[in-house]
């Protein structure tokens, strides 16, 4: 069960509070237009075909030119200087960084030293006739130099031939990966899924190589601009964790990284990562460098992240990272961030849309004189369309932030746009749990003779740690209770109920059901068939019987199911489960199940739209069939779509379409 309790806390505090950091601040000098921003333009082209020019190194680092092609191509970029300082020559003084218009990062390359006379730096990027790119270069050291910059059109044709890879790093970490649980790649679709899996430490890499080298040259180009090239994907499937080495001695810890174009001598290409699935990521990261170190775009799409990062003895690290843009989408947050460092860092944008944020800011005595980073790190603009945060932190770390307004480093708070009507906030030094969502394991329990204790879980937050919980009349028959209790700067108390049922419950038919081997997941009602083992090696089997939720609407039945903390497959749907039911609309079966009982939906005139995963099932006689109601939209796997529509129209199904 979920409850969402809305927040109540308001707390008069400046926008920059949020904990955003923003690299935007602009220096022009009498002797060159230079910004610290990769996205401010020093100089416009729209004739890259034949260009030469150049510019004057200032005191700043970055010199950028927004170029428009009239043809679509492959462009050559070129740039040298001189870097003589005081007897030395540093081949970093020079590099180039170029975007495409919507902020993908194309490359980032070094320079090259020549014979320590002068480095150099080039790049061939593929640009789209009308569209317009950002192509700069970063000097070091060399205030007053002039830097050189020629542009030309090539004769090199585009077809990029993709190959994806994925692979255990475990150099740094021995030679034996460590893994439990279930992870699949696919190279067709260029997807990893994570399935109930912990990982660590270890290095993660996922890379996408491009096999076209024209006259043996190599060329970058945005995966925008072609559409065939796919950015990687993690599908996250239940909980899912990445662990952190035992002690503060080890750097390298759980690292996953997509490996993008940094040098001349690789033909990597820079594609994003989106996390999506629907799961859970629980980062145990006490001796983090960066989690994720990625080239391309990140998007985190519909997941939970859970991360535990209080220890760090580096500064100014984020958890999530890009050279690009960085999108939150419908996820939830909650973390423990350290003292000095961010969650989220993109060289573009960060974009916030539907996403909730709860974070305890921690720190320890040696951090107090550092500067302070925050929830958020953009060197372009963070906009916060539309969520809540809520940070919580002693009073003496919530002055300290008054005081930077989380826009400390040289940020600049106007690169930050929240849409005040749908995104939230608040930041306290006390924090009254009442206010906040929690879930509560199981609302149901049958009576078996001994206590029953559903673990609580409130997004961010220790059980132990931050609160406690405590059980009454949980034996007998009957409404059992619990009482959530804050500790330390959480306060206040939640308390609830759940229920502990007889042996004896109905299905929707009004058929008596054996409730001794009958257990409820707080929706639907299940029948256990095989129980699970001991050891949580084996799972078990149960059978839908029927609903507990009275009043739902749609109805999702899931491969694998956890009752009472043992996993089964559930593998059939009982006769007369949902018989009559007048209010459901959608059903989704999982790929598990093999059996719909006869009648198991009989009578569901509100009924839709039925959903089938799996790949082999027998459909009971007349379980779908209705008499009124409009027509059925049954969808199957494309493969089966022939065979499912001689089973249902087999079991006396009317008015029905099988996609």
């Amino acid at each position: 069960m979920e409850i969402r309790r809305n927040w109540k806390i308001l707390v008069g505090i400046f926008i920059c509070a949020i904990g955003i950091m923003f690299n935007g601040s602009v220096n022009a000098h009498a002797t060159s237009l230079y910004t610290e921003n990769r996205f401010e333009v020093m100089e416009e082209i729209d004739n890259p075909e034949n260009y030469n020019g150049g510019y004057y190194a200032g005191e700043e680092r970055n010199f950028t030119y927004k170029v428009t092609p009239k043809e679509t191509g492959i462009y050559k970029i070129y740039s040298e200087t001189d870097p003589e300082k005081e007897g030395y020559y540093n081949q970093n003084s020079l590099k180039i960084y170029a975007f495409n218009e919507s902020k993908q990062v194309i490359t980032t390359l070094d320079g090259i030293g020549i014979d320590g006379e002068k480095v150099y730096v080039e790049a061939n990027i593929y640009m789209v006739k009308g569209k317009s790119y950002y192509i700069g270069f970063r000097t070091y050291d060399i205030e007053g130099k002039f830097v050189e910059v020629t542009m030309s059109k090539t004769n090199f044709v585009a077809q990029p031939k993709m190959k994806y890879h994925f692979y255990f790093d475990t150099y740094f970490t021995g030679d034996t990966e460590y893994v439990k649980g279930n992870y699949y790649w696919d190279n067709e679709n260029a997807t990893l899924t994570l399935d109930n899996c912990e990982m660590g430490p270890c290095r993660i890499g996922l890379s996408a190589s491009n096999l076209d080298r024209p006259n043996g040259e190599k060329y970058f180009f945005a995966v925008e601009d072609f559409p065939t090239v796919k950015n990687i994907k993690v599908i996250l499937k239940g909980e899912n964790k990445f662990i952190s080495p035992l002690n503060e001695s080890d750097e390298y810890t759980t690292m996953l990284f997509v490996r993008g174009g940094n040098s001349l001598n690789n033909n990597y290409v820079n594609v994003g990562i989106e996390f999506t699935g629907g799961g859970t990521l629980n980062i145990d990261q006490d001796y983090i460098v960066d989690l994720a170190e990625i080239v391309g775009d990140i998007v985190l799409n519909d997941i939970t992240l859970n991360i535990n990062w209080e220890k760090s003895a580096l500064l100014g690290r984020k958890v999530f990272d890009t050279d690009s843009n960085l999108k939150i989408i419908n996820s939830t947050i909650n973390a423990k961030l350290h003292f000095g460092h961010a969650l989220f860092g993109a060289t573009a944008d960060i974009i916030v849309d539907d996403s909730q944020f709860c974070i305890n800011a921690v720190w320890g005595d040696e951090w107090k004189d550092k500067q302070i980073a925050g929830i958020f790190y953009a060197n372009d603009e963070v906009l916060l369309n539309s969520g809540e945060l809520l940070i919580a932190a002693d009073p003496e770390y919530l002055e300290l932030l008054e005081k930077n307004k989380y826009c400390s480093l040289g940020m600049n708070e106007e690169g930050v746009e929240i849409n005040k009507d749908k995104f939230t906030f608040a930041s306290v030094n006390n924090v009254d749990i009442s206010q906040l969502k929690y879930t509560l394991e199981n609302t149901t329990y049958i009576y078996d003779g001994k206590a029953k204790t559903p673990k609580v879980t409130i997004p961010g937050l220790v059980e132990g740690k931050h609160f406690e919980v405590k059980y009454s009349d949980n034996v007998n028959v009957g409404k059992a209770k619990f009482t959530v209790t804050g500790i330390g700067m959480f306060t206040g108390k939640i308390e609830g109920t759940f229920e502990i049922a007889e042996k004896s419950v109905e299905n929707q038919a009004g058929e008596d059901v054996n409730t001794e081997t009958t257990l409820t997941d707080g929706k639907l009602l299940y029948k256990i068939l095989l129980d699970a083992s001991a050891d949580e090696k084996t799972a078990g089997k149960v059978q839908v019987v029927g609903l507990q939720k009275k009043n739902l609407k749609k109805i999702t039945i899931k491969a694998v199911v956890t009752l009472d903390g043992k996993k089964y497959n559930v593998t059939s749907i009982a006769a007369n489960a949902f018989k009559g039911n007048k209010k459901i609309t959608k059903v989704t079966i999982g790929k598990n199940v093999t059996t719909i009982g006869k009648k198991a939906f009989f009578g569901c005139k509100k009924l839709k739209t039925v959903k089938i995963n799996s790949k082999k099932l027998k459909v009971g006689k007349k379980a779908f069939y209705r008499k009124g109601g409009k027509k059925l939209t049954i969808r199957v796997p494309k493969k089966l779509k022939k065979k499912y529509k001689k089973a249902f129209k087999k079991a006396k199904t009317n008015k029905f379409i099988v996609k």
